[in-house]
C-alpha cells in the first residue's frame, strides 16, 4: 500500500516548499498540491512546487471540499494504477495536521517495503489454491459419476 498526499492550499507562504521538501526527504513518492482559487501573486510558489519530482499541482477555482474531491479523482484517474491505494489529505492550514502528516509519513518510511506485499501475495495465493482445490472436488465428484457411466457404455457396445 503506497500512499499519495493531497495538499490543499490557498495562498501559502514560503514555508510551503519547505514543508513539501521535508515530507520528499521522508521518502513520499507522491505529492498532490491543490491550489484553491489562490490569488495570481502566489503562482511562483506553484511553479517552484511542481519543478520537485513526484509533486503534481492542480490549480482549480474552486475552494474546500470540492477542490479536494476533484484531485481525489484525479489521483483514482492517474495514482492508482502505480498502487497508490491509500490517499492522505492534509489541510497545510492546520498546522496541527502537519506535523501528524509528516510523523505519519516517517513511519511509512520506516516500514519495510516488502512486508505488505508479500502478505497479499500469499492470501491472493492461498484464496487460489482454495479455488484449485474446490474445482478438483467438483471434478471429482462428476468423475465418480462418469467413470462408471462410460463402463457400462463400453461393456454394451
Amino acid at each position: 500500500m503506497k500512499s499519495a498526499y493531497i495538499i490543499t492550499t490557498h495562498n501559502p507562504d514560503e514555508n510551503l516548499v519547505t514543508y513539501v521538501e521535508s515530507l520528499i526527504s521522508e521518502c513520499v513518492s507522491q505529492i498532490v498540491i491543490v491550489n484553491e482559487a489562490s490569488d495570481a501573486e502566489y503562482q511562483p510558489i506553484y511553479d517552484m512546487l511542481a519543478m520537485y519530482p513526484g509533486c503534481t499541482v492542480l490549480s482549480y477555482e474552486m475552494s474546500g471540499e470540492a477542490a479536494f474531491v476533484k484531485a481525489l479523482a484525479w489521483c483514482d484517474t492517474h495514482l492508482s494504477p502505480y498502487g497508490y491505494t491509500d490517499v492522505i489529505r492534509v489541510e497545510y492550514a492546520n498546522e496541527t495536521q502537519r506535523e501528524d502528516v509528516r510523523n505519519h509519513a516517517a513511519a511509512e518510511a520506516a516500514r519495510p517495503a516488502y512486508v505488505v506485499p508479500e502478505k497479499r501475495v500469499r492470501v491472493e495465493f492461498i484464496d487460489a489454491c482454495d479455488k484449485m482445490i474446490d474445482r478438483i472436488g467438483q471434478c471429482h465428484e462428476v468423475l465418480k459419476e462418469w467413470q462408471p457411466m462410460r463402463r457400462r457404455q463400453a461393456a454394451m457396445a
